[in-house]
């Protein structure tokens, strides 16, 4: 049940999120041991970074 929450949230809130973006060209990096072991995945976006977690979505923006 808490897998597919995530899917679902993470598919409703990607088109939001990466709206001015309209080719949609985010590429998401597998974690091979360069992030902590939670981290599944890390794509940039605007401002920031996105990481795919074992429990879930954070996010990490900075002032550009």
């Amino acid at each position: 049940m808490n897998r597919l929450f995530q899917i679902v949230f993470f598919l409703l809130i990607s088109p939001l999120t990466f709206a001015h973006d309209p080719g949609g060209n985010y590429l998401f990096i597998e974690n091979k041991g360069q992030w902590p072991e939670d981290i599944l995945f890390r794509s940039e976006v605007p401002s920031g970074y996105l990481f795919i977690k074992k429990t879930g979505l954070e996010y990490f923006f900075y002032d550009s």
